[in-house]
């Protein structure tokens, strides 16, 4: 048996979504445009979401006493390498590449080495009321070389053995 739902009007449901953040204001709380989500129940934002002043200040009204934090960094000699188990590479699989596939590859570890060191990611977390609130904002850049090695991997690397990266 199925029970009726009665659907707001969209129109409606985006007021509601104006409206909270000024109650939650007028009533001494901090609005927060999340859920918690997830095993173990957590909160995760971004930089897209929330600045990274704002989380620090978000940690402060809640009370929070330690803001963990951490940073990534690129190691360029890791990036772009076709092996099995991230030791050594595995012998021949770049001679199996084409001639325009090997050009891609190192334009590829050219524009890793580039950025060499610079930091990847930034995360915080801090803990209130037992939920943790996970921020992370991740370098652009990063993205995009990630998103290259991506796509070369799955257009590139087509019918050659499976092995890290090629798959």
């Amino acid at each position: 048996m199925s029970v009726p739902v009665q659907r707001t009007i969209g129109a409606d449901l985006q007021k509601l979504v104006d409206q909270i953040p000024a109650w939650a204001q007028a009533r001494g709380l901090t609005p927060l445009a999340a859920l918690p989500e997830g095993e173990g129940r957590r909160v995760l934002l971004t930089g897209d979401e929330v600045s990274a002043a704002d989380f620090i200040d978000l940690a402060h009204t809640c009370g929070a006493r330690v803001l963990y934090f951490d940073s990534d960094v690129f190691a360029a000699e890791e990036f772009a390498v076709l092996d099995g188990d991230g030791l050594e590479p595995e012998a021949g699989v770049e001679d199996q590449l084409s001639a325009e596939a090997h050009d891609e590859l190192k334009r590829l570890r050219r524009a890793a080495r580039t950025r060499a060191g610079e930091i990847t990611a930034v995360g915080m977390c801090f803990m209130t009321e037992g939920l943790p609130h996970y921020w992370t904002e991740e370098a652009a850049w990063h993205t995009d070389l990630q998103g290259a090695w991506t796509e070369f991997t799955q257009l590139r690397c087509s019918g050659l053995v499976s092995v890290g990266g090629c798959q």
